[in-house]
């Protein structure tokens, strides 16, 4: 695994599991990508994930 790879593993581990919850949901549609959600807040994530399930909703 590149040192990268690695760096980025450590960043999402280091969050709560219902961010992880709400990365991996936003990552697995296409939404966002794991190196962009990494950088935002967990409050950041959680609008993010609530704004790609209401566009999914509608």
């Amino acid at each position: 695994m590149e040192q990268h790879d690695k760096a980025l593993l450590e960043k999402l581990e280091n969050r709560k599991m219902g961010t992880r919850h709400r990365i991996a949901s936003l990552i697995h549609t296409n939404y966002a990508e794991l190196s962009e959600l990494l950088e935002l807040s967990d409050e950041e994530i959680h609008a993010a994930y609530n704004e790609m399930r209401a566009e999914q909703d509608s």
